[in-house]
């Protein structure tokens, strides 16, 4: 079969203007219920809590369960039908009441191990003693699986710090419309006295924070703070994979879901988390409370990259969990973070990057390809026919 040279001309150009087409800015993400079970609570925790005042969401507590100074459950929910067997409370131990103030459930019904203290004040539910209706052990082998995934998901956003005067403020920064993914260590999210995420209204915000330890307490953060519209409370998620202890500033206000499957992780006495707490373990007293907001958004479904035309993040001091991967076409050194005086410590960022060069590297190829051709048929067109 033979094919005429403006055929093969036209193959070539269609076979590069392919190469050319734009991919896709965000990857598979899984953006219906994604933290399973978890995600209809409050507060999921697979070991004990101690818990004052109250959470205005469900609570799963898979040990022993501290209320005895006063705690209420579930005054902001909407329903209970979502919940394992319409539970508000699900206590796998010993529920502690005490015998001077009440433990409240607002809406839903109560499950648990054991009673120590008075009963469950009850606005409509029902109490029941026994097995527990949440499989603690399988549902946080699932949660560590994703905060594993989570850790793994190439950055397409960035962090960087500024320094005025003796007020730091660290930004997370990310683009996409839908899904961001930003990594920073848990020693450079403490020393910031100010955090500020800066996304797309209405898009999904993941921040991984590696390190065994995290103390809002230490670089004395004040205020975490997002764009008007975000959507900070219930579309952000802040993923301590490695961590064994998470502490939050007490009268700080949190917003975004924690996930911290191996942590214990302590509200302090005052401020509220504005979202979903998973923990190995949770203390929270005094005024600390939990505002329910469930996590809306998505969540990447595998480790690839979540921006595929993101480039791979600069070298710096490892906040980022995977290594660059080779390049073909040469790129120039990501900008170094904007700055107000000293900025301390070097963040390892992505750059902003272009998919400039390897457009006009395929065009160029089609011009010299198509010129070729174009050529090759004028020297071979044959006379006009007699």
């Amino acid at each position: 079969m033979r094919i005429s040279a403006a055929a093969a001309a036209a193959a070539v150009l269609g076979s590069s203007l392919t190469l050319m087409t734009p991919i896709a800015s965000a990857a598979e993400a899984q953006c219906d219920n994604p933290l399973g079970i978890a995600g209809q609570f409050n507060e999921f925790i697979e070991g004990d809590a101690s818990r004052t005042p109250d959470s205005e969401g469900a609570v799963a507590v898979g040990g022993d369960a501290d209320f005895g100074k006063g705690f209420s459950v579930g005054s902001h929910l909407n329903g209970t039908g979502q919940l394992p067997g319409g539970n508000a409370l699900v206590v796998g131990g010993t529920l502690r009441t005490g015998d001077a103030a009440y433990t409240v459930v607002e809406k839903g019904n109560v499950a648990y191990g054991q009673l120590s203290g008075r009963a469950v004040e009850l606005k409509g539910g029902k109490a029941a003693q026994g097995g527990s209706p949440v499989d603690f052990s399988a549902e946080f082998g699932t949660l560590r699986g994703l905060a594993d995934r989570l850790a793994a998901a190439t950055a397409n956003g960035k962090a960087s710090r500024t320094q005025s005067g003796g007020d730091s403020t660290l930004t997370l920064n990310g683009q996409d419309p839908k899904l961001n993914v930003i990594n920073v260590t848990a020693e450079q999210l403490q020393s910031a006295k100010h955090l500020v995420l800066d996304v797309p209204g209405g898009s999904s915000a993941v921040v991984n924070v590696s390190g065994t330890s995290y103390d809002m307490n230490a670089g004395g953060t004040y205020a975490i703070d997002g764009p008007s519209g975000a959507g900070l409370n219930s579309k952000v998620l802040w993923n301590f994979k490695d961590a064994t202890k998470v502490v939050k500033k007490s009268e700080t206000l949190w917003p975004g879901t924690v996930l911290a499957p191996d942590a214990h992780v302590d509200l302090g006495t005052g401020g509220p988390l504005e979202g979903t707490v998973i923990a190995k373990s949770l203390t929270a007293v005094g005024s600390a409370e939990t505002h329910y907001y469930p996590f809306t958004g998505c969540l990447p479904t595998s480790a690839s990259v979540p921006d595929s035309e993101a480039p791979a993040p600069a070298p710096g001091n490892g906040t980022s969990s995977q290594p660059a991967p080779p390049s073909k076409t040469p790129s120039k050194p990501a900008a170094s973070p904007t700055s107000q005086g000293d900025s301390g410590d070097d963040l390892a960022e992505t750059g902003s990057g272009s998919s400039a060069t390897p457009i006009a590297l395929s065009a160029a190829a089609v011009l010299v390809v198509g010129g070729g051709l174009v050529f090759y048929a004028k020297r071979r067109r044959p006379g006009p026919q007699r």
